[in-house]
């Protein structure tokens, strides 16, 4: 997502935090892992998703609880 997420914290959550993805409004939700770098944080999906396009959103879950969002970076 590089720096252009949102968080709802007002910050990037820690990286042992369960959190799912959702790319697209009626697309199941992905299960992702999460690492926290001071330059750029890495959101990985542990299942591939296809036909994702640079500048499409992504929303970061975590169970039903929205952590934010961020921009798709190529």
């Amino acid at each position: 997502y590089g720096n252009s997420a949102s968080w709802i914290a007002g910050h990037a959550p820690s990286d042992d935090i369960k959190m799912s993805v959702r790319v697209r409004y009626h697309d199941r939700e992905v299960p992702a892992a999460f690492q926290n770098d001071p330059a750029e944080g890495v959101v990985a999906l542990e299942e591939p998703l296809y036909n994702i396009t640079p500048g499409q959103a992504a929303v970061f879950y975590a169970g039903e609880e929205c952590l934010g969002g961020g921009i798709i970076q190529p």
